[in-house]
């Protein structure tokens, strides 16, 4: 099925930032994160401050506005921008799109879904560095190299809504400075220095390196990336339908007022700038006290008002009296207050149009997300998709992950964990492991034990050594003819639960709740990726481990457990209802 390429028709009237300097074409210059004698690096003069404690602490943003220097902070920030690209990860081995193995409690009240977007020429301007220097989002060979990076937390976006590999999307979002990685990344994933607890005795990497203690991080500062988060709107058109029994092309729609604490940090570090960049000022890294407070009160709310057009095209014409059926279908997940969006057919597709009009007050909240599907009242047996039954079976934990102080009792780690820098509250072995692992079946994508109508939580596994956890999910998806489909599933195990004590929030985030772990990172379980070329060849049960750490970027479980921390059985079944899916004209298909 030929995919066209989004269209964006209209943006925000938003006004761009103004105190930018532009480059050709009216978009300022890729931003520095390095910088030269005399000439700081853009990102610390934005408020970027290299700062490890001050990150735990929150007296430090994780993140900062671009170009947020030359604004005057009585004044709006930067304005929001947009970006089309093609989803994609630079490395093959690491996922484009998933739920993030680790998030600063600090910062978060959930983990964030992550999307790594190759932007498309007149975009790559957002990001940062230079790539013949690999600096900023040059540097390192991982999922975000020369990509630009976008985050918003995990239960924000439904995941009715997430993408897939090979998408085209269009976003609009905060142009930001990812302050907690400034590194040359000394493994695939993740950048380093990334301290979230402090390691090898490193209390400080800002002041070793600025006296001259001079650890090897310092003299491989590649800079902090660009990235968007969170953003506020986004329309993804599939490379390829799952949802239309019908042959249509298919788009998502999503927009949301949910600023989450990452909108917060950087409206609040604008708002309450460090004392300004300089040489002789010893004081430039210093936020004020009121930086915290303003963590502490600023509403949990982000203007998306304006008018928006995007469209998309329908598959090639059947016949010459084909007509063009269009529909939208309401996401589960989202509110009321939204309204349904304007279809207007084209010559090839249909064009989604609407109005916002967002208040704090009148209008707290809102998550507006529909599917839009484009096709035909004639669809030949021959182009109908082939329906499929995905059936989730059972869940086999080989290893936990989860061990008593990984840091002085290596002993009981080596089998479950890469990480070394670890400290359950269980006191022997084996540990019950706090899990979420999420699946995607062709872009449809949910979480093993919970549906999208059970709070975020519900989705925790509390698993051990040699649990096995029977399956009650399935999923229905359609294939259109001569394609393949891909099964996913990735997750992370809860290890962060006392980090977040560091900065006076509570203890836990939305996904992982009573975790009272303490480690530098979470660990990562490894991937299941199975790639079918053809419906025939997915056809039956399967049974499949999970990567281990020399094959997949993010693992964290040891090479020595040959099938991996966990196995998923599922079964693939073909259910033959083509020809009640035939269309011709006049039967009363579509809209």
């Amino acid at each position: 099925m030929k995919r066209t390429h989004i269209l964006l028709l209209a943006v925000l009237p938003i006004t761009l930032a103004a105190a930018t300097t532009r480059a050709a074409g009216g978009n300022p210059p890729p931003p520095d994160p390095v910088g030269s004698p005399g000439n700081p690096a853009q990102s610390l003069k934005d408020g970027c401050q290299r700062n490890p404690l001050g990150l735990l602490s929150r007296d430090s943003p994780e993140w900062a506005y671009v170009y947020d220097s030359n604004a005057s902070s009585s004044g709006p920030p930067p304005s929001p921008r947009w970006v089309t690209g093609t989803v994609s990860s630079f490395n093959p081995k690491a996922a484009a799109v998933h739920t993030s193995g680790g998030d600063l409690p600090p910062g978060h009240s959930a983990y964030d879904y992550n999307v790594n977007i190759l932007p498309d020429a007149a975009y790559k301007f957002l990001l940062a560095g230079d790539p013949t220097l690999k600096t900023g989002n040059y540097a390192g060979t991982g999922e975000e190299t020369n990509r630009l990076h976008t985050e918003w937390e995990d239960v924000s976006v439904p995941k009715s809504a997430w993408a897939e590999p090979g998408d085209r999307l269009t976003e609009l979002g905060s142009w930001v400075w990812d302050c907690g990685h400034w590194g040359t990344p000394t493994e695939i994933f993740p950048p380093g220095p990334d301290y979230i607890l402090p390691d090898i005795g490193l209390v400080d990497l800002r002041t070793r390196c600025l006296t001259g203690t001079d650890p090897p991080q310092c003299k491989n500062v590649t800079g902090e990336a660009t990235e968007f988060h969170p953003y506020r709107a986004f329309w993804v058109v599939r490379r390829q339908s799952a949802n239309s029994p019908f042959a249509e092309n298919e788009a998502s729609l999503f927009v949301s007022t949910d600023k989450t604490p990452a909108g917060k940090e950087a409206d609040c570090a604008h708002r309450n700038p460090p004392v300004p960049f300089g040489p002789g000022n010893p004081d430039y890294l210093t936020y004020p006290p009121t930086f915290r407070a303003c963590l502490d009160s600023e509403p949990n709310w982000q203007d998306v008002s304006g008018n928006y057009s995007f469209s998309v095209a329908a598959p090639a014409r059947p016949s010459a009296t084909a007509r063009l059926v269009v529909r939208a279908v309401r996401n589960a997940g989202t509110t009321s207050n939204a309204p349904r969006p304007t279809l207007t057919r084209t010559s090839n597709g249909v064009r989604v149009s609407f109005h916002l009009s967002t208040d704090p007050v009148t209008k707290p909240a809102l998550k507006m997300g529909y599917t839009i599907f484009a096709g035909w009242d004639t669809v030949p047996l021959s182009s109908v998709p082939t329906h499929l039954r995905v059936s989730l079976d059972t869940l086999q934990i080989h290893r936990s992950m989860d061990a008593p102080d990984c840091r002085t009792a290596y002993v009981f780690c080596a089998s479950e964990s890469t990480r070394h820098n670890q400290q359950s509250t269980c006191l022997a072995s084996p540990c019950t492991g706090q899990w979420n692992l999420y699946w995607d079946v062709s872009g449809l994508w949910g979480q093993w034990g919970r549906s999208d109508s059970d709070p975020p939580g519900q989705g925790q596994l509390n698993v051990k050594d040699g649990d096995v956890l029977p399956g009650n999910q399935t999923v229905d998806l359609y294939v259109p003819p001569g394609k393949g489909w891909r099964f996913f599933v990735h997750g992370r195990e809860c290890d962060l639960g006392l980090v977040g004590v560091t900065g006076q929030r509570t203890m836990d985030l939305a996904d992982c709740p009573n975790n009272h772990d303490l480690a530098d990172d979470n660990d990562v379980p490894g991937m299941i990726l199975d790639q079918y070329p053809s419906v025939q060849a997915s056809l039956g049960t399967h049974r499949s481990n999970a990567l281990t750490a020399r094959n997949d970027p993010v693992s964290t479980c040891p090479d020595v457990n040959a099938e991996g921390c966990y196995s998923l059985t599922y079964t693939v079944k073909l259910i033959d209802d083509a020809a009640s899916r035939v269309r011709v004209p006049g039967d009363g298909g579509g809209s």
